[in-house]
């Protein structure tokens, strides 16, 4: 079970625990659907269908400059509890990082994770999370071909599979492996050394 408060900051065996439960009844703080947000590096033209969650698609928030952002609801699963939602899409964006190669962010509390839809305010909130520079020198390409989300989406619904068909320890192993991947792509534009040796 994960901490009453998390205060901001990600402890990820929370995170594992939250995407596949290793069977022990967890209380439930919260009645009520579960969500969480995932920000993604490109935008997504439809929906997700994934084995246990659905990925929305982006909403596009334009931030100033050439800065925008690309906001993805997850329906979580019924075995995910409400309250401290966040940590399945922490989870979720460390999965679809390491499957797609692109970088995928999530929230660091459920504060706005307790919504169905968000406001314009809340958006912008939720955009300051990983704001993608779309134009310019190190710009990323955000416009990808049908194909390849088809592609994206493919590998993971794969992935997610397989984490979920392992024995429980190995999937433990597999996760920590695959948020240091995560970890190294969020850190490789501020330090490409550090993300080297995470890698």
């Amino acid at each position: 079970m994960s901490r009453a408060v998390t205060a901001d900051h990600v402890l990820f065996d929370e995170c594992i625990s939250a995407f596949r439960p290793d069977g022990e009844q967890l209380f439930c703080l919260r009645e009520g659907p579960s969500y969480s947000y995932i920000l993604t590096d490109f935008e997504l033209y439809k929906d997700w269908q994934l084995l246990n969650c659905t990925v929305h698609r982006s909403v596009r928030v334009h931030l100033p400059g050439a800065y925008s952002a690309f906001i993805c609801r997850v329906d979580n699963p019924e075995s995910c509890d409400s309250h401290n939602s966040h940590l399945y899409g922490i989870a979720l964006s460390s999965i679809v990082t390491f499957s797609s190669g692109r970088l995928c962010k999530s929230t660091r509390d459920d504060y706005l994770c307790r919504r169905e839809s968000l406001t314009a305010h809340d958006a912008v909130q939720l955009s300051l999370s990983h704001p993608v520079l779309t134009a310019g020198p190190g710009c990323i390409h955000t416009s990808l071909t049908a194909t390849t989300l088809q592609k994206y989406e493919d590998e993971l619904r794969h992935l997610i599979a397989q984490l979920h068909e392992v024995p429980y320890s190995t999937y433990v192993v597999l996760m920590q492996a695959i948020r240091l991947a995560h970890l190294s792509l969020l850190t490789k534009r501020d330090d490409f050394g550090l993300a080297y040796l995470l890698i």
